[in-house]
């Protein structure tokens, strides 16, 4: 809950460059487990077929 507003304000600016999804792992527990969510916020990308730890910031500045 505490990325959804950096999240809401960067997707934007990333508009056609970047998707950003949230996902509920209360409600999506297949999904979380499938890519090892074991923490709140995780946040991941996905870039030449491959899921990663996304190991930036999460401030809207480093996100963009």
């Amino acid at each position: 809950q505490k990325m959804a507003p950096v999240l809401d304000a960067v997707a934007p600016y990333l508009a056609g460059k970047l998707a950003i999804g949230k996902v509920d792992c209360t409600s999506e527990k297949n999904l979380c487990k499938r890519f090892d969510v074991k923490g709140y916020p995780t946040m991941k990308y996905y870039r030449d077929g491959d899921y990663q730890d996304y190991p930036l910031g999460r401030d809207k500045d480093s996100i963009m």
